[in-house]
């Protein structure tokens, strides 16, 4: 019974965070213009990418670990917050070495063509460090990538400034904060 009981438990959080980041999407499209019109733009980019990834990747991965954990010692409550923190940060990791894969990869290892995410008007991590960089990139993400050119351009300046790599590098101290703190 006990088992049962646990297994409907680890269901509604699973639920319970599926529903949570639909009502979170619906929302965000509806105050985007309003935060850019503020100048909030790029700030707003990068944040409403991590939610994204969250919402996506790491939130599974969170909510699996934090009941993994409840299972093991439903007392320990910071054992479930490590495992939370855990599952968070290696979600948020994996999302990015994803969005890499999707400039870097080719269509064989990935299944699917490569700078997909671009086509479908994605902005991912490297292409808001590259628009951050320059202004032509932040031009073709707020377009969505949608003028020809776009996607060529942003191209380029992800390779000139080096942004798959520093996508990489935030993956890693992501990976690093995940095993920190699992230590405390």
């Amino acid at each position: 019974l006990r088992v049962y009981v646990l297994i409907i438990l680890v269901s509604n959080m699973c639920l319970m965070c599926l529903c949570c980041c639909f009502f979170f999407f619906q929302a965000e499209d509806g105050i985007r213009d309003a935060q850019e019109s503020r100048g909030l733009g790029d700030v707003y980019k990068r944040q409403a990418y991590n939610r994204k990834s969250y919402c996506k990747t790491a939130s599974l991965i969170d909510h699996s670990l934090a009941a993994t954990a409840v299972l093991a010692d439903p007392t320990n409550i910071a054992y479930k917050e490590a495992a939370r923190c855990y599952g968070s940060n290696l979600g948020v990791a994996f999302q990015i070495v994803d969005d890499c894969l999707d400039i870097t990869g080719s269509e064989g290892q990935m299944g699917k063509p490569k700078l997909a995410d671009m086509a479908e008007g994605i902005a991912t991590l490297p292409i808001l460090l590259a628009a951050q960089k320059d202004p032509k990139v932040d031009a073709a993400v707020r377009r969505r990538f949608v003028q020809e050119g776009d996607i060529a351009i942003s191209t380029e300046a992800m390779e000139r400034h080096g942004c798959v790599a520093e996508a990489l590098m935030i993956a890693d101290q992501r990976c690093r904060t995940a095993v920190e703190g699992l230590s405390k």
